[in-house]
């Protein structure tokens, strides 16, 4: 068996590097992140690449500060949490509800339509309606 390092080098001196970001050449995940196997195991190739930098595997997720699953860039790579991921996703456009563009009954997400909240958005327009059909509820419960 390959020495590791020499298996790594192979994958990514194939891939062009753009941006800082060095492409991984080898098989992915189903998410699109680079994997390799290491002593029988599929490890994640941003894993292997820290490893062979730091010489001590993550104790943390590794992410990007690029947004690329793809890159294996050890310039582009930290160690964070859960919640750190969550943000980083958003910031790079890579979160699912960052991608969306309307509301699950069709209003379009964007300027005055957009409210803000702590765990995410809300269409205005679908909470404008909540409020208006609530507000005739208790009305009816008040007069009945």
């Amino acid at each position: 068996m390959k020495d590791l390092r020499i298996r790594f080098e192979e994958y990514v001196s194939i891939r062009e590097i753009r941006n800082g970001c060095v492409a991984w050449g080898g098989s992915l995940d189903k998410w699109g992140r680079g994997k390799i196997s290491f002593k029988g195991k599929d490890r994640r190739a941003t894993h292997v690449a820290w490893y062979l930098k730091h010489n001590v595997w993550p104790t943390k997720l590794l992410l990007h500060t690029c947004g690329h699953a793809w890159c294996v860039s050890t310039e582009h790579l930290y160690e964070g949490t859960h919640s750190q991921n969550r943000l980083d996703s958003v910031k790079h456009g890579t979160h699912y509800n960052a991608r969306k563009t309307h509301c699950k009954r069709g209003h379009r997400l964007e300027g005055d339509n957009i409210i803000n909240k702590r765990d995410g958005r809300e269409c205005k327009t679908c909470r404008r309606q909540r409020d208006q059909l609530r507000k005739k509820r208790m009305k009816v419960n008040e007069s009945g």
